[in-house]
């Protein structure tokens, strides 16, 4: 089966912004996602979207929010795209570069935590 254009642009968008992740998704990625004892993926395509980090075991999202979430316009379209990757089954975890930075041990924690509960969650579902 031949990918839809769609598709292909996504997976090559996701595979640069893999190349040239923020300073707050580098450190995500390097010092908590990677260290955790669960598979996350960086720049996942949930199309039509490409979510920042996924652990697909925990249908779990997580977003680092740069200061263009902060505009009414952002915080329509950001809450627009999790109720659309809620229909999914994913549950969105959004968290601000500030976060990252200042509040970075409290971030992971509530990864770790969240994602056990999750996947205890669907594995009690099946």
């Amino acid at each position: 089966m031949k990918p839809k254009p769609l598709d292909f642009t996504l997976k090559k968008r996701a595979r640069s912004m893999r190349q040239n992740m923020t300073p707050q998704e580098s450190r995500m990625w390097l010092f908590c996602l990677k260290r955790l004892p669960f598979h996350f993926r960086r720049q996942d395509v949930k199309s039509p979207f490409i979510a920042d980090f996924t652990c697909r075991k925990a249908k779990l999202i997580i977003e680092i929010d740069g200061t263009q979430h902060n505009s009414d316009c952002g915080k329509s379209y950001d809450e627009w795209r999790s109720g659309k990757l809620n229909e999914k089954g994913y549950m969105v975890l959004r968290f601000t570069n500030e976060d990252i930075e200042k509040r970075f041990t409290v971030v992971c924690d509530m990864v770790l935590h969240t994602t056990e509960t999750r996947i205890k969650e669907l594995e009690s579902k099946r």
